[in-house]
């Protein structure tokens, strides 16, 4: 059930089927597996910060985030593929599963990384 009322705006969502979910600044998300191919279920919330501290809730910025990146995907998917599948509600967008690709980072700087590790 979504902690989530129109004055405070969404901050957070519990989908126990899921599981715990990987948090973001923004998104709520989740891995899932169907016939064999991973999915990203991720939730636009309506969480605000600065300096990587939460700070408010803005109410409908999630769905404006979420439905600006669904137009956008879905208008450039002729010219570049992406990862969209679908939108089921404005506030979430699932999303094909990234495959790693750290071992291209292996060999151009020589060295072996995590899988937390994110080049800046």
């Amino acid at each position: 059930m979504p902690r989530w009322n129109s004055s405070r705006g969404l901050m957070g969502v519990e989908i126990p089927e899921l599981g715990v979910p990987i948090k973001g600044k923004v998104r709520d998300c989740w891995i899932i597996n169907k016939n064999g191919i991973d999915y990203r279920v991720m939730v636009t919330t309506d969480r605000q910060s600065a300096y990587d501290r939460l700070i408010c809730t803005v109410p409908g910025k999630g769905q404006v985030l979420n439905m600006l990146s669904a137009y956008w995907f879905d208008k450039t998917k002729a010219l570049v593929a992406n990862h969209m599948v679908e939108v089921p509600h404005p506030n979430v967008l699932i999303a094909r599963e990234a495959k790693e690709t750290l071992g291209c980072a292996e060999k151009i700087y020589g060295q072996k990384f995590n899988k937390h590790f994110y080049l800046s």
